[in-house]
């Protein structure tokens, strides 16, 4: 923590990672509660003590800080999720076609996740497959329909088991969601989450799959897309076969 005419002083970080000032009549004392932070009581004559008497009243005021901060990016989230719930709503009340609203809805969630290329797959119960209805940075006009019993199509598998799955190749720990026999995954991290809407007797009704591309994932871009997943597609699936 700094001090006008007062600069920092030099330190290293040693072999267990603690910070060591170089000068050793400057000491440092540790923030209780915030790994990494650190202050020192200049121009005292009790350093030591004064920082004793000090280091509750600094914790304190950092750790309120930092949970402001925190308070402050939920809701931030938890208003992308309204806005987004919004657009959903406002696309399925004032548009006929399921290809259309498909596109609206697939433009917003990959803006609210931050995904570089998503789509969305819609289930054609005559074929058993899932067919690519819309999407951001890909031609999903190129992509060949996926039969539901694909054990090795990561949107079948999600559409099957009607469950959220998550990848990223850069985690160590991480399963790769692939089936073996040389058709791993190997693309970059995804997201991928079943869309269903209520029935009248309280079921589920699965209608597809939405898959999206992206750097890592937050744990809050998990929460969001799995709360809007299920009011992706019903009411144009719907006015789409009753149409037809």
């Amino acid at each position: 923590m700094g001090c006008d005419g007062i600069t920092a002083p030099p330190v290293e970080v040693n072999d267990h990672g603690a910070i060591v000032p170089l000068d050793q009549s400057r000491v440092l004392t540790p923030v209780s509660g915030l790994n990494g932070y650190w202050f020192e009581v200049a121009q005292s004559p009790t350093p030591v003590d004064t920082a004793l008497q000090l280091e509750p009243l600094i914790s304190g005021l950092l750790l309120r800080e930092r949970d402001s901060l925190k308070l402050a990016k939920a809701l931030a989230s938890r208003y992308e999720e309204i806005e987004l719930i919004y657009t959903i709503s406002e696309t399925l009340g004032t548009t006929i076609h399921l290809d259309e609203a498909a596109q609206k809805i697939v433009a917003a969630v990959s803006q609210v996740v931050g995904a570089q290329r998503a789509s969305i797959l819609v289930f054609d119960h005559e074929t058993n497959q899932l067919h690519a209805v819309a999407g951001v940075g890909r031609d999903v006009g190129l992509f060949d329909p996926i039969p539901v019993d694909d054990r090795c199509s990561i949107a079948a598998q999600v559409f099957r088991e009607q469950r959220i799955i998550s990848y990223d190749p850069r985690d160590a720990d991480a399963k790769n969601p692939g089936c073996g026999d040389g058709r791993n995954y190997r693309g970059t991290a995804f997201l991928s989450v079943p869309i269903s809407y209520p029935q009248p007797d309280g079921s589920q009704r699965p209608v597809g799959v939405r898959l999206a591309h992206r750097q890592p994932d937050s744990r809050g871009d998990r929460e969001r897309a799995p709360r809007g997943a299920g009011r992706g597609t019903a009411a144009p699936e719907t006015r789409d076969h009753a149409g037809a």
